[in-house]
Formats: C-alpha cells, sequence, structure tokens
C-alpha cells in the first residue's frame, strides 16, 4: 500500500493587512560556487506556479502589505521499509493522477490552524536556547505569566505547562477560528473569499467552493473544534 505525506511538513508565511497575498518562497536563497549574485528565497505570484514577484506585487493598489499564504502538496511514496526522509522517490498527487490501479478524482482538505503564541514560552536569546532551554529540568520563561497582573513574577518551573493547560487560559489567550474544509480546484475559483469556508486558490493549490463547506461538515459548527488546534488532516478520494 501506498504512503500519503504532505510537504513541506511545516509552512511559514508572513502576515500582511491586505486582503491580497502572495506565496511565500518555497526555495532556500543563495548564490552558488563561483557566483556573485544570489537567487531563490523570494515569494511567488499568486495564479502562477513559480513567478517569483516584483516590487510591484508587494502591495496592494491601496499599499496595504499583502499577507503570504504556505502552499502545500501532497505526495505519494511507494510503501517500503526506508524510513529515512526526504526519500527523493515521492510523486506529487493532482487530480487525474493514477495511484496504483486507481485514479484521483478529488482532493479535500480539512485544516485546523491557530495562533497560541499568547499561550507559549519565550525562547530568549541569552542563557539557555532553542533544545537545550527544554533539557535537563529546564523551562523557557512563560508569556503572559497572569491574565490579571501585569508582568507577574515567573511561575516554578514544575507549573509552568499546567498553568498554560488551564482552559480559562487556553480559551482567552488562543486565536483559533476552528476547522476548516476545501476541496480541490475542478471549477474556476466562485469569486468572493470573505467567508472562511471558502478558499483562495492557486493552479495547485486549494480550493473554489460555491457552497457553504459547513453544509457538508456540520461539526464544524460545534464548539468543541473551536478549543482545539494545531492538527491538519487530508484525503485523497480515487
Amino acid at each position: 500500500m501506498e504512503q500519503f505525506r504532505v510537504h513541506p511538513v511545516v509552512g511559514i508565511a508572513r502576515v500582511g493587512n491586505s486582503v491580497d497575498y502572495v506565496i511565500a518562497p518555497e526555495t532556500m536563497a543563495g548564490a552558488g560556487l563561483g557566483v556573485s549574485t544570489p537567487s531563490g528565497g523570494l515569494p511567488i505570484r499568486a495564479g502562477t506556479e513559480s513567478d517569483v514577484v516584483t516590487s510591484a506585487d508587494v502591495r496592494d493598489a491601496a499599499g496595504a502589505l499583502k499577507r503570504q499564504a504556505a502552499r502545500f502538496r501532497v505526495f505519494v511514496y511507494p510503501d517500503d521499509d526506508n524510513t529515512t526522509w526526504p526519500r527523493g522517490d515521492g510523486v506529487e498527487v493532482v487530480i487525474g493522477s493514477k495511484v496504483g490501479a486507481r485514479t484521483v478524482t478529488d482532493i479535500l482538505w480539512t485544516v485546523h490552524l491557530a495562533n497560541k503564541k499568547a499561550n507559549c514560552f519565550v525562547l530568549t536569546e541569552t542563557g539557555r536556547q532553542g533544545i537545550a532551554s527544554y533539557g535537563d529540568g529546564h523551562l523557557p520563561p512563560m508569556r503572559n505569566v497572569s491574565l490579571e497582573q501585569a508582568n507577574a513574577p515567573q511561575p516554578p518551573v514544575a507549573r509552568r505547562i499546567g498553568l498554560m493547560n488551564d482552559p480559562k487560559r487556553v480559551f482567552q489567550l488562543t486565536i483559533d477560528p476552528g476547522r476548516v474544509s476545501f476541496q480541490a480546484p475542478t471549477r474556476p475559483p466562485c469569486g468572493s473569499t470573505s467567508q472562511p469556508w471558502r478558499s483562495m486558490s492557486t493552479p495547485r493549490a486549494s480550493s473554489s467552493r460555491c457552497r457553504s463547506i459547513r453544509s457538508r461538515f456540520p461539526m464544524i459548527r460545534s464548539r468543541r473544534w473551536t478549543r482545539r488546534a494545531g492538527r491538519s488532516t487530508r484525503s485523497a478520494n480515487c
């Protein structure tokens, strides 16, 4: 049986105050040996596969800074005992791809994205840094220690995880719009993207739903989904 994986494993994108967007960089910036001009590391124009932006593409007509969108792809790998990644033998899955004896006719994504930074640790630039700040019985300092008292002292290390998992604290410090589902593009974009269940599409990214995805997935309305974050699931219908 084949293995499906999503790449990149972690998507990184910058925020902006415009409703328009560009695709976040998908290559590393650098210069080859003997080459003085660096290349790579630039955002990509929306609606294109790899056309990098120019200075005119960074802001919208009103001068607002365009946000970035992280683009994810599904890859299929032969099922073997090789667990070293990256393997290099994966093939991207798109509509019409052959997976074994089957043909992919649809790709449906369910994504749960939340901003939990306000209820997280502060990574300092002095003392223990990186993974070392979590070792040998240590933890980094907490962000927003108290919801009522400014500049509250740091709690003992043994209490920090428990405080960060307090339901009241999680609810007040987490920005969580809940799960959103969207479909691979099989028709032109619907137009309006102001509603969260409709997504902005690029040729290989997702989506263009002309009816509310929430009617197909009523569990999105449930409050219990709004308090759980950081999960992303996907499925390919063959």
